[in-house]
């Protein structure tokens, strides 16, 4: 017999119904209102600095940004120094201000361009990020300065589309810029900041880089002047040049005493989607009444952009190897390059590196923001995007590596050369000691490798899990100390030099951000007796997790042939 309810419980439940109804609806129409679809955002991003939510609508119908500001949860009175970059040049969009919240319309003529741009060479597939500087004045005494990147999806900005980004960030007493700053990462130099010129007689490009030209661009600023509190771009320089990803050294004596036939290495992985590069900003003030200098910090700024799906990490032109052969009929110090099937044959006399790069386009930026009594400084290194050989235009899959040898005159040398001078300090892991087929380790926990009357072989994979650089996932740091490779000859000063190239960092809810399976074999010339004696040294880069501490990640390997590269075991890591 079935159940009946009485009238009363029908209408009971008829008002239930009707009043979940109408809180469903009014909460509906609410956030979107306030831009935002069904309360649920199609995409967020959490990074060290900002919480960004995506939502596909808008109150205004186009792009809109939202960044609210809170100290101590409390809203504050902030102004905003927007800027956004193309693969040439950055720009200043424009400065804005307000309590707590601060509203952007992205219907800018200027950013559409930029976006549409970017949209035109690589559809959805790279989002570029705006670069938000968040100034906060307390009184006349206290200046705090958050650098926010907000990577934005080109085709809803380009095509006009409803967007609304929101970014929820906190000012926190790490912000502060005086009288002392406080960042994650220390820069150990205390030097003066300069403004690096890019105009009239262009500075000396690095080896193995191309000058491409002055990328500050300002473009129309719609608030000019931008007024207190406002980040000004004061110069900017762009180079085109190698980006190193991995390499492996080798000094005289494993050429010609180590008994070993060549080395060769393969390149194999992918960069996760959600990922992308980051840079780094040296930040410090200069008091004006006493002249002097605060502290100098490094901060890591990004990503200066992302990537929405999984990029394949191939080498260049359907190549699967470099390879590295000794050849004493060459001349001391040169080497001959040739491709072999698949393989990228180099024939070398004489110590050198071998190395996979991406090519880049890098710029050397220069910001300040004078209160009149400070001025502030926040000199750095920013990675624009890829050149075409490593992304070509139309490519949203694929990252190609290039192949290159250093004879002691290109970015390897130069870089380590650099390194030296400047005091820098990578992380220096001895492997192993190889003598014959067995393999002594030199510190603990090292990485596993294959060893036989053929030679030594081993995986990157290896390497990584033995450093164990990231407790939030395994972050692809290998360039966060390339671009020390600069010299310093036309005054850039020596903390600008040493700021980071960019780094690929996981967000805190990726699990792992580079993959590979990159093989290195050494063969050894008597495949009976094994390689007369060898040592191996991992060389590392260090970088900041989201946490604020160091991370360490290998770069690439150094063999030896009478004693580990430094001279003594070092167990850095």
């Amino acid at each position: 017999m079935p159940m009946r309810l009485g009238s009363k419980y029908l209408i009971t439940i008829t008002l239930i119904v009707t009043i979940i109804t109408v809180i469903f609806v009014m909460t509906l129409t609410v956030n979107v209102g306030l831009g935002q679809s069904y309360v649920i955002p199609f995409k967020t991003i959490k990074t060290k600095s900002a919480l960004i939510e995506y939502y596909s609508s808008s109150a205004t119908g186009h792009p809109t940004l939202v960044i609210h500001v809170y100290m101590d949860g409390q809203p504050i009175e902030v102004t905003v120094s927007l800027f956004a970059f193309t693969l040439r040049h950055i720009y200043a969009v424009s400065y804005y201000k307000g309590l707590g919240t601060v509203s952007i319309n992205l219907d800018n003529p200027l950013v559409v361009k930029i976006a549409s741009d970017w949209y035109g060479s690589y559809s959805d597939a790279v989002w570029p990020s705006l670069i938000a500087f968040i100034t906060y004045v307390n009184g006349s005494s206290e200046v705090y300065t958050k650098v926010i990147t907000i990577p934005y999806p080109p085709s809803y900005l380009a095509l006009s589309k409803p967007l609304t980004i929101v970014v929820n960030t906190n000012i926190t007493r790490n912000d502060l810029m005086t009288p002392k700053p406080i960042n994650s990462i220390k820069d150990p130099f205390m030097v003066k900041p300069q403004v690096i010129s890019g105009g009239g007689g262009s500075p000396p490009p690095p080896e193995g880089f191309t000058y491409i030209g002055n990328c500050n661009s300002n473009g129309v600023v719609e608030n000019n002047p931008p007024g207190p509190g406002a980040w000004i771009l004061a110069d900017c320089i762009e180079y085109e040049g190698p980006w190193p990803q991995f390499f492996i050294g080798w000094s005289e004596n494993v050429l010609t005493k180590s008994g070993i036939s060549g080395i060769s290495f393969t390149v194999n992985g992918y960069v996760e989607s959600g990922s992308g590069p980051y840079g780094a900003l040296n930040r410090t003030a200069y008091y004006i009444p006493t002249g002097t200098w605060g502290p100098s910090y490094l901060e890591l700024v990004g990503p200066l952009f992302e990537f929405s799906n999984n990029m394949n990490i191939e080498l260049w032109n359907g190549y699967n190897s470099i390879t590295i052969e000794p050849d004493t009929s060459l001349t001391p110090g040169t080497a001959n390059g040739a491709l072999v099937g698949s393989t990228i044959l180099y024939q070398v006399n004489g110590p050198g590196f071998a190395y996979a790069y991406f090519d880049s386009y890098i710029a050397f930026v220069s910001f300040y923001y004078d209160t009149g009594n400070y001025i502030f400084w926040a000199n750095g290194t920013y990675m624009l995007g890829f050149g075409s050989n490593t992304m070509p235009s139309g490519d949203t899959n694929t990252l190609y590596l290039m192949p290159g040898v250093d004879m002691g005159n290109g970015p390897i040398t130069s870089m380590f050369a650099n390194i030296n001078y400047f005091g820098y300090e990578p992380s220096i892991y001895d492997g192993y000691e190889v003598v014959g087929t067995s393999g002594t380790p030199l510190c603990q926990n090292e990485p596993s490798i294959n060893l036989g009357p053929e030679g030594v072989s081993l995986t990157l994979s290896s390497l990584i899990t033995t450093y164990n650089p990231n407790p939030v996932g395994i972050a692809f740091a290998v360039g966060a100390f390339a671009l020390s490779l600069l010299p310093d000859p036309w005054g850039i000063v020596a903390s600008l030099a040493m700021t980071f190239a960019g780094l690929f960092v996981p967000q805190p809810v990726t699990a792992s951000t580079y993959y590979t399976q990159t093989q290195v074999m050494i063969g050894a010339s008597n495949t009976q007796l094994g390689i007369n004696q060898l040592y191996l040294t991992f060389i590392g880069t260090n970088g900041a997790q989201n946490n604020g501490n160091n991370y360490y990640w290998p770069m690439g390997i150094i063999l030896n042939y009478s004693s580990p590269y430094m001279g003594r075991i070092t167990c850095n890591t």
